[in-house]
């Protein structure tokens, strides 16, 4: 079953081979029952016969490696062009994949947005990645032509969607151009010591995208490790969100209110950046309000721009000390629409009621 889509069939074939249970007589050769079993499970995943049929795969010449890479490429072609095969064309990647390392397999990782390469869009677009348990992602954003860096990473909004399993990237290229999508991926399961080396994520898929058009005018987003919304800790701590549909919270000029629910006393702090990734001074721009386990948050922001809103807290501890509060949530606070304040030089006449009017003019009789 794991090898049910034609595709990646170099790392596939050789993972394959790897799997089956092969008995090496001499380094180099095998036995005849284990190439006839190699090639029946390859004959029945790719509809034809192998002449490659090593198990370890520092066997493969270089040449050997290049011919196997080629002739399944073309045989993919093939099947995917098939009129008899068009149910399963929309399940099989292009022939001209993506640079998969063995971590996307190994992670069960698969691409859930319709794929070509390059990936052509005007604008901006949304890469998906799917997964089987809630994942880290981190991610590099460069032009085709330079060495690998994240000099563009703030043109790249990464969430987590369908109760996290599903990792989405939306890409905004400021100016026209071919770029590289780099994405490293590991299971938050791993993630929870960071004091072990485990804990770094690894390579597991990188595309490349072609920008025809974009946008003259665009703001980028503001910096972030990790993917918008709540964290692994959000959801460990069994706290709950509920005015608030997905990371981005947008204004019009009001006021917007977030609130947070947990199920014990929590210890919590905030902080505010702008879109440069500076500090703002956040005692004017939210203000708190905590009733019994809900902690309201009233947003209201003077200008106009993306704001970073990140929520560090824990469970309030019962000793007194030093502690290190884990991020809870990050929040991009798009303000659409500011009230400007102007000072008027003249102002409006006060309002005069009739009794007043009255009163007046009986003291003035008087006089």
């Amino acid at each position: 079953k794991k090898f049910t889509k034609p595709g990646v069939t170099l790392s596939r074939t050789l993972s394959l081979i790897d799997e089956c249970s092969v008995e090496k007589q001499t380094i180099g050769s095998v036995s005849e029952t284990a190439t006839k079993s190699i090639q029946t499970d390859l004959e029945s995943v790719y509809g034809y016969k192998t002449q490659y049929s090593q198990t370890d795969r520092d066997l493969f010449p270089d040449e050997e490696l290049e011919l196997l890479v080629q002739e399944n490429a073309i045989f993919v072609q093939n099947y995917t062009s098939d009129p008899n095969n068009s149910d399963f064309v929309d399940m099989c990647p292009s022939p001209q994949m993506a640079p998969l390392t063995p971590f996307f397999f190994d992670f069960n990782l698969k691409i859930r947005t319709k794929y070509q390469n390059p990936i052509t869009f005007r604008v901006q677009n949304e890469i998906k990645i799917g997964a089987h348990e809630p994942m880290r992602y981190k991610y590099k954003l460069y032009p085709n032509d330079e060495v690998e860096n994240s000099s563009l990473n703030h043109y790249v909004f990464c969430q987590l969607k369908e109760d996290r399993l599903v990792g989405s990237f939306i890409c905004v290229p400021p100016i026209e151009g071919r770029y590289y999508l780099k994405i490293y991926a590991k299971p938050e399961r791993f993630m929870a010591d960071k004091q072990n080396d485990s804990s770094s994520l690894h390579s597991a898929v990188t595309f490349l995208l072609e920008c025809t058009r974009a946008r003259k005018y665009i703001e980028p987003f503001p910096l972030n490790e990790l993917p918008w919304g709540p964290t692994q800790a959000f959801y460990d701590y069994k706290m709950k969100l509920h005015n608030q549909i997905g990371p981005i919270i947008s204004t019009w000029g009001g006021k917007r209110r977030l609130c947070l629910e947990s199920n014990e006393p929590m210890l919590i702090t905030y902080q505010v950046m702008d879109s440069d990734g500076m500090e703002m001074d956040a005692k004017n721009l939210i203000l708190r309000d905590d009733v019994d386990n809900k902690i309201n948050f009233t947003i209201s922001f003077p200008r106009v721009g993306m704001f970073k809103f990140m929520i560090f807290g824990m469970p309030k501890p019962k000793q007194k000390g030093k502690w290190r509060l884990p991020l809870l949530a990050t929040f991009l606070i798009d303000c659409k629409l500011a009230k400007v304040v102007t000072p008027d030089d003249d102002p409006p006449p006060e309002r005069v009621s009739n009794t007043d009017l009255s009163e007046h003019n009986t003291k003035i009789k008087r006089k």
